[in-house]
């Protein structure tokens, strides 16, 4: 159940990303970039995440944010920037800003942004390569002018996390529900095995092997009513051949 309420506080939880606006810089011809690494479940800065600046898909920088876990770089306009961003034990995520197509001239003089990313805890069973495509995809429009987020993108990459999330919760849920027939299926079976009733006990045991395969406590007890129940075969299978014998005589 723990799992389940941290899944559930994930999920509702709005900071998987956190983009701002951008906004013109006079005379700059930069992309200015800067912007503070959190935790999605906590909210509290994370010192020590990296931040890794690839430009046209090539690796061109990466370094550790400063103690605030804040971070900032100036890149020349007229390429696609990839960020992404790690931290041991957080699943990493990645952010695209292409100013591939801004002019050479005057007219664009440079674009500002704060991307702060909030990364959340590495969750077992959590299917990471939903993550290989970026949360957020910016892109200058030579047409407009104009430097928009595609919001409908990061819209959708939430709507795949979340429901990711929501599958390992309902296995989890599931599982609960199991451990909690299992253990009401091995009572059963240890009460028959007290009354000696084998046949009864081996029921319950395979059913609870059929919810939690391989528990080895159930596999014992399992193995134990079905040697009671050879010994009492083999008893009345001897029992019979001197029966059979004394008719015979």
């Amino acid at each position: 159940m723990e799992f389940t309420q941290s899944v559930r506080k994930l999920i509702s939880s709005t900071g998987l990303i956190l983009l701002a606006a951008g906004s013109l810089i006079a005379q700059t011809n930069l992309l200015i970039v800067s912007g503070t690494v959190k935790d999605d479940d906590s909210g509290r800065k994370l010192p020590g995440s990296v931040v890794i600046v690839y430009q046209d898909d090539e690796e061109i920088d990466r370094k550790e944010v400063d103690k605030n876990a804040s971070y900032e770089y100036e890149l020349p306009l007229g390429f696609s920037y990839t960020f992404a961003y790690e931290r041991e034990g957080f699943t990493p995520k990645k952010v695209v800003l292409d100013v591939t197509h801004t002019p050479d001239d005057e007219s664009v003089d440079g674009f500002g942004f704060d991307l702060d990313m909030n990364l959340f805890k590495n969750i077992d069973g959590f299917d990471t390569s939903i993550l290989d495509t970026p949360m957020g995809i910016g892109t200058y429009d030579p047409d407009s002018k104009r430097f928009t987020f595609n919001t409908d993108h990061t819209d959708r990459m939430k709507m795949r996390v979340e429901n990711e999330l929501n599958r390992l919760a309902a296995i989890e849920e599931n599982r609960a529900k199991n451990k909690r027939a299992f253990d009401v299926a091995m009572k059963a079976g240890e009460n028959a095995m007290k009354k000696k009733k084998w046949q009864e006990a081996l029921g319950h045991f395979n059913q609870a092997l059929e919810l939690i395969p391989d528990e080895e406590e159930a596999i014992e007890n399992r193995d134990k009513c079905r040697e009671e129940l050879d010994k009492i075969e083999a008893k009345a299978a001897e029992m019979q051949a001197e029966e059979d014998a004394k008719k015979a005589e």
